[in-house]
């Protein structure tokens, strides 16, 4: 949906935005008035517009301003401003808030749902990147997704005032080598939107790799993605990594970190035990996010003699393989010994791959073993098989 706002919407906005006064259907929450009361303790607030994805830009634009008005009238808050740039993810969110020197950041997101449109609005703590409160309403168009943000106000402002949340610090014992990882839990995602995973290091990874080890609901498939450096941060090193939109479905997720040697030897992982778990919301059918692909696979993997997925499919699936992407798996293979005595010190050894799998039209083998090539996966996790009984 792009179609503008109706004139009379555009009307009650141009109204409220002038007079101050709340048109019929906006309801009141704040009891500020016109100014605001700044001093030391106040919170310092951004309000970023709603990314366009299912609305006009005229549409965001207003949405924008009836936040940043709601915020700017209440008392407990200092407006810093309210950016152009909208934000899909408290990642980008909060990065936004660093820039401007906030506190906590206003952001939302409107999305196409299958009886009309969806805001998702979350605040955002800056310095934690981690979600204080966040609210989806639903509206049947345009002009009721402004009641609706309306009764959403109140819930959004008390998160603005919320005290800050408890960042997940793991620090290495006394005399380790171990560099101190910081790292702030996602408790919330937004079904089919890549999430972004941040963490801090500091003292240096030297000679090893921090991942994320994630795996979607349901599944026993572990994958991962490596977190490299991005910059630095009040003298500590900033690792960032994505795990990819098609692990966030409605069934949730669940990742920890995992450090390792250069090797693929874990040392350590955070948390020390368990998972953390990702609350996963909004539609999960929702035509603007999902859409099967259509490539001639079909269930349990059963080869269609008659369904050969085009060149640059193959190529698609390939490439997405090597990014974490969730794709039809690789089927293992048994290597064993061509025989039992000596192959003159190259230990030749010779496997199998069956003919169904060959008749698909595209074949990728991969041969992996010790001293690998960098890009498999850390450990004893490859990403297409579950963990060992010991990790779970």
């Amino acid at each position: 949906m792009t179609a503008r706002p109706s004139p009379v919407l555009a009307a009650w906005l141009v109204i409220w935005l002038a007079f101050g006064t709340v048109p019929s259907g906006f309801p009141r929450t704040s009891e500020g008035g016109g100014g605001c009361a700044f001093a030391a303790s106040i919170e310092r607030v951004v309000v970023l517009p709603p990314a366009p994805d299912a609305v006009s830009p005229a549409t965001a634009q207003l949405l924008g301003e009836f936040f940043r008005q709601e915020v700017e009238q209440d008392v407990r808050f200092q407006l810093v401003s309210i950016d152009s740039r909208p934000c899909g993810d408290a990642a980008c969110a909060a990065r936004v808030g660093r820039e401007l020197g906030a506190d906590r950041v206003l952001w939302s997101r409107v999305l196409e749902a299958s009886s009309g449109l969806r805001l998702l609005a979350e605040v955002t703590h800056v310095q934690t990147g981690r979600s204080l409160d966040s609210v989806e309403v639903s509206a049947k168009g345009e002009q009721e997704l402004f009641v609706a943000a309306g009764t959403a106000v109140e819930r959004l402002l008390d998160g603005l005032a919320s005290p800050p949340p408890e960042t997940a610090t793991e620090t290495a014992p006394p005399g380790s080598s171990l560099p101190v990882v910081v790292h702030a839990p996602v408790e919330r995602a937004p079904v089919g939107v890549a999430l972004d995973i941040e963490a801090e290091v500091r003292g240096g990874l030297g000679k090893r790799e921090l991942y994320a080890m994630f795996q979607v609901g349901g599944s026993s498939r572990v994958r991962y993605t490596q977190l490299r450096p991005s910059g630095e941060r009040d003298g500590a090193t900033v690792y960032l990594s994505s795990i990819p939109s098609s692990a966030l479905t409605s069934a949730g997720l669940r990742y920890y970190l995992r450090l390792t040697t250069s090797g693929g030897n874990e040392v350590a992982r955070f948390p020390s035990s368990g998972w953390w778990s990702v609350e996963t919301i909004g539609d999960p059918n929702a035509p603007a996010t999902h859409g099967p692909r259509q490539e001639g696979v079909i269930a349990d993997q059963t080869p269609d003699p008659g369904a050969r997925p085009s060149a640059d499919a193959a190529a698609e699936r390939a490439a997405t393989d090597r990014a974490g992407e969730t794709t039809p798996g690789p089927t293992g293979a048994e290597l064993a010994r061509s025989d039992a005595g000596s192959t003159g010190g190259k230990n030749k050894k010779w496997f199998l791959i069956g003919g169904a799998a060959v008749a698909l039209g595209g074949l990728v083998a991969l041969l992996a073993g010790g001293g690998g090539d960098s890009s498999d996966p850390p450990g004893d996790e490859p990403t297409t098989l579950p963990l060992p009984p010991e990790h779970e």
